[in-house]
């Protein structure tokens, strides 16, 4: 059987899955973003999201334990700042993002990435 670019690839996750189980990492990803989860209860989520209205929601990949989370988010237009205004959960939060005149931004795209516990 020849080795095809699937194979390899599938090996090499294989190999990774593997490697890091071993050291206590786990990792994956859903349509909300992906998710890193570190020994010591760490865990780093990241993603990007367009949205057509701000504020709007968030939903992070996995649930944290509890709302003592960072966020930082960029919004790819880079003459707007982002903000958390409201409904801070576990599972996400609301974000906003106005110009540097004040004015708030009506649509876009922004990358984010969160930190916190989950366990």
């Amino acid at each position: 059987m020849a080795l095809t670019i699937t194979n390899f690839v599938q090996d090499q996750i294989d190999e990774l899955n593997s490697t890091f189980g071993a050291m206590g990492i786990e990792y994956g990803s859903n349509a909300n973003g992906y998710w890193c989860k570190l020994p010591g209860c760490v865990m780093i989520q990241w993603g990007n999201k367009t949205i057509s209205s701000f504020p709007q929601s968030l939903t992070f990949p996995v649930s944290f334990i509890n709302t003592s989370w960072s966020l930082s988010a960029i919004y790819q237009n880079t003459s707007v700042m982002m903000g958390v205004p409201s409904g801070r959960s576990v599972s996400g939060c609301n974000v906003g993002a106005v110009n540097h005149g004040g004015a708030t931004v009506a649509s876009g795209s922004f990358d984010w990435i969160a930190i916190g516990q989950w366990q």
